[in-house]
């Protein structure tokens, strides 16, 4: 027998889900031993196709006009871009999907190494672009410090992610931002699971200073995996921007993640710095003395650009 749902769950939590309620279906159940339940469906609200004006017809959809033709007594329902639109240039743009609503636009600005510009609705060249592809070799760090760390293994090098799962949570992104397919500064690459992860204490990485002249903002994108929640309060993820200017120093934190189960992803941070500064940007990935656990991190496509702009969200 072929059947279109066969959960096979223990337990009286099986579900099945199709897309239409029409039609004819064969589902089976796991046969639980002396079980007793009930078999519940569940169909949505039906949309009115039968209308007399206007007002009976609703498909819950914000962006498309309901309307009813009266001649046949049916409803339309016909998508209609301008109610999405955001009026924002930077985010591109929006587009309405007569069954699923307002859908995003995407950034005019996606060459890694612009950004967009708001105000002039222009793309804007970054002066200070940092994306580890040209950084020769595997090994090194490309100029940043490493001095700080005392974690056991899983020290920050340059060379290209590779997907990492250990108990269906993802620890380790499969390459890198840019391409997937350069390089990226992250936690010593694994040949398997718990090899050469973080472990017993901080791996930290410290950039080069960079210096900042006009008003800019900083952009990075970062990915963080850990695998135990609340096994150690040691464990867990910073990261910061030490700025530096007439007014002295400042520590921006620009992530702080807990001892808590982590998927890991690349993922954007960013912090406005004043102009005439000195920056560096420092990373710390904490695998604390308890053991079972395992933490990676990684950093990739820094980005400092003039303000007066949207946040880099492209790509």
């Amino acid at each position: 027998t072929v059947f279109d749902c066969r959960p096979y769950r223990y337990g009286n939590e099986e579900e099945c889900h199709f897309g239409s309620a029409q039609g004819q279906y064969c589902i089976m159940i796991y046969g639980y031993n002396e079980y007793s339940t009930s078999l519940v469906i569940k169909t949505p609200d039906p949309i009115v196709t039968f209308c007399t004006s206007d007002s009976d017809c609703d498909d819950g959809i914000d962006c498309t006009e309901d309307t009813c033709d009266k001649e046949k007594g049916t409803c339309e329902f016909n998508a209609n871009d301008s109610y999405c639109d955001d009026e924002l240039f930077c985010n591109g743009v929006e587009t309405c999907d007569a069954s699923q609503g307002c859908q995003a636009g995407t950034s005019p600005c996606f060459d890694f190494g612009t950004t967009c510009d708001e105000d002039s609705q222009t793309c804007i060249s970054c002066s200070i672009v940092e994306n580890f592809d040209k950084k020769s070799g595997l090994r090194g760090t490309g100029g940043w410090s490493t001095e700080e760390s005392t974690c056991f293994t899983g020290g920050f090098q340059i060379g290209r992610p590779t997907k990492v799962v250990s108990r269906g949570v993802v620890l380790q992104v499969n390459g890198d931002h840019t391409s997937g397919q350069g390089y990226a500064l992250f936690t010593s690459p694994n040949t398997r699971v718990g090899r050469d992860d973080v472990d017993a204490g901080a791996c930290v990485a410290t950039s080069p200073t960079y210096d900042v002249t006009d008003p800019s903002l900083f952009g990075i994108w970062y990915f963080f995996g850990q695998r135990n929640n609340g096994d150690d309060s040691d464990d867990g993820f910073k990261l910061e921007l030490l700025i530096s200017n007439e007014d002295g120093q400042t520590t921006t934190e620009l992530v702080t993640i807990g001892d808590t189960r982590h998927f890991a992803r690349w993922t954007y941070a960013s912090a406005r710095i004043p102009g005439n500064s000195k920056i560096q940007v420092r990373v710390a990935a904490t695998d604390g003395r308890k053991k079972g656990d395992f933490i990676e991190a990684g950093l990739d496509d820094m980005t400092i650009c003039p303000t007066g702009i949207s946040d880099p969200m492209s790509i």
